[in-house]
């Protein structure tokens, strides 16, 4: 409804869990504010049944229950509060810290406790304002400081070893070095996350390392259990901020993804794209993916068009040519080949040989198989001479796309017989690649669409 539109597209983006936790500490009496509550849960969490609003009930219970969804989540939001801490310090060290903000600090350092998501900076925080008031000769309120910096001294101090030693495992892990990870490092990660003297933020940076072996390891059903547990504290409200579940939201997505519950992880894949952040982009690359495979581009391609922007700013080429592949997947799954073609072109000419530093071989996959629906089989064999790309497929253990799609091309350009055509086609179609389901519909297609001298 018109009326309904700006509160209509606020609970749009809103994730389930924080409705979950909205619905959990629920102190509502007014029976249609519950009825609104209701739908907004049946909206988010059932995103494809369009739920909409009762427009008869008073606009202004609307605005209220916004106001008061906003204000609930953002006193949970362990990123607001980073951002006053770094707020603050900044006024320590400029020397413009009000007093009312000097209260806060004192009055947070009352209610501290060890496991604050931003423990290890609001223990620096605090340093940082012991210093202050040294230097103004506030004994009192210096006390005071000292006596918690003294208390909290040996959590803080552990909870930083800890954080050394998960993003040395974390670095050892991401970039691939000869040096591999042992069981004992896995576990141990797996209990600094599940250890609650640490910060929330150590725990869930040793769960995303965790989570970064597995998912490299193609361990899933280890990662099942510790998402399960983390979900359970961030419907209590804890480690909550858009940003981390939005990244929950993608880590699951690939969870789904790797059981063959390719709807559940479409579904995560919505929930994760509904917040912006700098890894904004992967989270998008792998949704798209899964709607491509449920055959689904024309939703795949409008979520592309609207990312266009951040797709051309960002620096990040590695997520930049997982973007341009599946814009011309999905280009070809929408039969708009020439276009694929003229887009691929830009980008390789752009991009170069810097290219083979990434997903290569999904994005000329894309791209040969475009030259090859509109007959430009001639620029696919310059290509592929060129940049050795069959041989590249052959030493890197890929399955054979490219080696089948310059079969039908090296055909078509009178390159090769029709009986050394179907040689090497039936030794590429016989392999075992049942399993790489767009391996199989490129097959199909070639055999369908050379010509029948073939």
């Amino acid at each position: 409804m018109p009326k309904l539109k700006k509160f209509t597209a606020f609970v749009d983006t809103l994730f389930p869990s924080e409705i979950e936790y909205v619905q959990k500490n629920n102190s509502y009496e007014d029976r249609e504010i519950i009825q609104i509550l209701e739908r907004i849960e049946l909206r988010v969490g059932e995103p494809w049944k369009g739920i909409e609003f009762d427009p008869s009930i008073d606009l202004r219970k609307y605005s209220k229950l916004m106001a008061s969804i906003s204000k609930k989540l953002k006193e949970r939001d362990v990123d607001a509060y980073f951002e006053w801490i770094s707020m603050t310090n900044y006024q320590i060290t400029v020397d413009s810290i009000s007093p009312k903000e000097q209260s806060r600090i004192l009055k947070e350092m009352k209610v501290f406790e060890i496991g604050w998501f931003h423990m290890d900076s609001f223990y620096r925080l605090v340093e940082n304002y012991g210093g202050y008031l040294l230097r103004r000769f506030r004994h009192s309120d210096y006390a005071m400081v000292q006596a918690f910096l003294d208390r909290f001294r040996a959590a803080v101090s552990r909870n930083r070893n800890v954080e050394e030693e998960v993003n040395e495992l974390t670095r050892i892990n991401a970039f691939a070095e000869q040096k591999e990870l042992e069981k004992t490092q896995i576990e141990w990660l797996l209990s600094a996350f599940r250890d609650k003297e640490l910060s929330k933020k150590n725990r869930f940076h040793a769960l995303l390392a965790y989570f970064m072996y597995h998912i490299g390891q193609k361990k899933w059903d280890s990662l099942f259990e510790p998402f399960e547990e983390l979900e359970k504290e961030l419907f209590e409200g804890d480690f909550y901020s858009r940003r981390i579940l939005a990244n929950i939201y993608a880590n699951k997505l690939i969870i789904c993804n790797s059981k063959g519950d390719y709807e559940r992880a479409a579904y995560f894949g919505f929930q994760s794209v509904k917040h912006h952040t700098e890894d904004y982009l992967y989270y998008l690359n792998n949704y798209v993916s899964v709607l491509l495979h449920l055959d689904r581009p024309d939703e795949a391609m409008k979520k592309m068009q609207e990312t266009f922007p951040m797709y051309k700013a960002t620096l990040d080429q590695s997520r930049r040519v997982v973007f341009a592949s599946n814009y011309c997947r999905c280009l070809n799954r929408k039969q708009q080949y020439a276009k694929c073609v003229g887009f691929a072109t830009r980008f390789f000419n752009e991009l170069g040989s810097k290219i083979f530093q990434f997903k290569w071989h999904y994005f000329f996959r894309n791209y040969f198989y475009a030259q090859l629906k509109i007959g430009n089989t001639e620029q696919m064999v310059k290509i592929n001479r060129s940049w050795k790309l069959a041989e590249r497929e052959t030493s890197g253990k890929f399955n054979p796309h490219i080696r089948a799609l310059m079969l039908a091309a090296e055909y078509r350009e009178i390159k090769l017989s029709g009986e050394e055509f179907f040689k090497q086609f039936r030794l590429l179609n016989g392999s075992n690649f049942a399993k790489d389901e767009d391996l199989v519909v490129l097959m199909d297609m070639i055999q369908k669409e050379l010509p029948p001298s073939v």
